[in-house]
């Protein structure tokens, strides 16, 4: 018993569950903890003379897998997971939870309460 609960307990502390982020800095803190990608950027500039030039300048942009956008655009009971450097979106539902007074348990008779104090 001890062996299986040891053996969930690494697997789930292999995940990291990040959720909504309201603050820019936080955004950008949970950004930090995900892959660093190149992007290809590609930059036209057009010049106003009769010649009607274009000038095309393409280049390579780094930036993070999941963006500090995605944090604010997450929903309630939805998260970024990140585990062996695979992320993933989830949505938990949510369980309707009966909600109802606890039940009653068997008054103690007052010989009880006696003999206790």
């Amino acid at each position: 018993m001890c062996l299986i609960v040891a053996v969930l307990e690494n697997v789930i502390s292999n995940y990291q569950f990040f959720g909504k982020a309201n603050d820019p800095d936080t955004a950008k803190y949970y950004e930090q903890f995900f892959k660093i990608i190149k992007k290809e950027t590609k930059s036209v500039s057009h010049t106003h003379r009769l010649t009607f030039d274009a000038r095309v300048t393409k280049g390579e942009k780094e930036q993070s897998k999941v963006r500090a956008e995605v944090f604010f655009e997450l929903k309630q009971g939805e998260f970024v997971v990140y585990s062996d450097g695979k992320e993933k979106r989830v949505q938990f539902k949510k369980n309707n939870i009966k909600k109802e007074l606890p039940k009653r348990n068997n008054q103690p008779t007052d010989t009880e309460l006696q003999g206790q104090f």
